[in-house]
C-alpha cells in the first residue's frame, strides 16, 4: 500500500486516541480509549473489543537511565481478510531518556533477557492478562490480572529457559513468588524472523502460549508475544540443562 497523505491524530477526550490515514487501496481508522479499541482498514480488517482486565505498569527510577512502561490489553473480535478472528491486542507505551533510540538504550543492549506478554480467554469467559519481564541484575517485574483483580505482582522474577539452535525459546518458567509459576511454550510456526531482521544483538521475536502452572481451566483462545536474547540467558546461567 502507498500512503498518499500523512496520518492525523484526533481526540475528543483526554483518554481517547484516534488515528486516521488515507491510502490508495484502503483507509485506516484506529481508535483507542480506556475501555475499547476499534480498528478498521476497509475490506482488509474490522476489529473491535473491550479492555477486559486491568493493565500493568512498572517504573525503573534510575537517574541516568530511567524507564516507565505501561501496557493495556484489549480482546478483539471481527474479521481479517473475511475470516472470523478473536484474540488479544496489547497497547504498550514505554518512556525513557529524551533523545535516545530504544535499540541503543541499555535496557535493549544489555539489561533485557525476556519480555513475555500474554492473554488467555477461558471457557467461562474469564480473560487473564500477564506481563512478565526478566533482566540482568534483578531487573524485571511480573504482573498478572483477571478482570479487576491482580493475581500476581512481583518485583523479582525467577526464570529458567530452554532454547533451540537458532536462539528461539522453546520453553520457559517464570516464578512470581507466592502467586505461583507461569510456563511458556513456544510455537515453532510463530518464529518471527522479520522482526529479528529489523533489530540486532541476538534479538528473537516469537509467539506461543503462557499458562499458570496447575491451572486446569479450558483455554478457548490465547496468545503470547515474546522478545528474548538467548545469549544473555546463557551468560546469566538461566538455561535448563
Amino acid at each position: 500500500m502507498s500512503i498518499v497523505s500523512s496520518s492525523s491524530w484526533l481526540s475528543d477526550s483526554p483518554s481517547t486516541r484516534a488515528w486516521t490515514r488515507s491510502l490508495i487501496e484502503e483507509p485506516i481508522d484506529l481508535r483507542i480509549d480506556d475501555n475499547e479499541m476499534t480498528w478498521e482498514e476497509g475490506s482488509l480488517l474490522s476489529l473491535s473489543g473491550p479492555r477486559p482486565t486491568l493493565g500493568g505498569q512498572f517504573l525503573s527510577t534510575m537517574r541516568d537511565e530511567p524507564l516507565a512502561y505501561a501496557s493495556q490489553p484489549y480482546w478483539l473480535t471481527g474479521t481479517i481478510l473475511g475470516e472470523r478472528v478473536e484474540g488479544p491486542i496489547f497497547f504498550d507505551q514505554v518512556y525513557f531518556r529524551h533523545g535516545s533510540e530504544w535499540k541503543e538504550y541499555p535496557y535493549y543492549t544489555d539489561v533485557q533477557i525476556v519480555w513475555n506478554i500474554f492473554a488467555n480467554k477461558y471457557a467461562d469467559g474469564t480473560i487473564e492478562f500477564g506481563n512478565i519481564t526478566k533482566g540482568r541484575r534483578r531487573w524485571g517485574a511480573g504482573i498478572v490480572a483477571e478482570g479487576n483483580k491482580a493475581i500476581a505482582e512481583a518485583n523479582y522474577v525467577g526464570a529458567e529457559f530452554e532454547v533451540d539452535a537458532d536462539g528461539y525459546v522453546t520453553g520457559a518458567s517464570y516464578d512470581l513468588g507466592p502467586a505461583g509459576v507461569w510456563d511458556f511454550v513456544g510455537d515453532p510456526a510463530q518464529q518471527l524472523s522479520g522482526f529479528n531482521k529489523a533489530r540486532w544483538g541476538g534479538y528473537r521475536a516469537q509467539g506461543g502460549m503462557t499458562r499458570r502452572r496447575g491451572d486446569t481451566r479450558e483455554v478457548v483462545s490465547g496468545w503470547t508475544w515474546v522478545e528474548a536474547f538467548s545469549d544473555r540467558m546463557k551468560e546469566e546461567e538461566l538455561l535448563r540443562h
